[in-house]
């Protein structure tokens, strides 16, 4: 999901562990398109005030923040969402964008659920890069 256009497509379909939510299975092979997608956002104003205010809220206290991207496999271009976010924080010193959504460590398709959701192997995988990365 995301701070414009939110996803609940798998919302209960399997147990919640805290916000985390394992998924299986693997993404088919030859099930995507080669070339680039570029991605229809929808902006949601109410989401967006919601964000810049917290964000907002957090640089004023000097809290460090991080903003993450996730990966995709469909290789998606930069839509809205990224460029909402920049946006939002390009003069913030406490705030650190991280966008991994079309990183080359996550270029392997058995990482994946389906184009846009990783599964269990890659969200391992995703959270051992994060938690590097802080």
């Amino acid at each position: 999901s995301s701070i414009i256009a939110g996803n609940s497509s798998y919302v209960g379909t399997g147990i919640d562990y805290f916000g985390y939510l394992p998924l299986s299975g693997v993404l088919p092979e030859n099930s995507l398109p080669k070339e680039r997608i570029g991605k229809d956002d929808t902006i949601i104003p109410q989401k967006i005030a919601i964000f810049r205010d917290l964000l907002h809220k957090l640089e004023k206290k000097h809290i460090n923040t991080y903003v993450v991207i996730s990966p995709m496999y469909s290789f998606y271009t930069e839509g809205l969402t990224i460029e909402v976010c920049k946006e939002i924080i390009k003069d913030m010193k406490h705030v650190k964008f991280l966008n991994y959504l079309n990183h080359e460590d996550y270029y392997d398709r058995t990482l994946f659920k389906d184009p846009t959701h990783l599964n269990q192997d890659g969200a391992k995988k995703f959270t051992a890069q994060i938690v590097e990365e802080l």
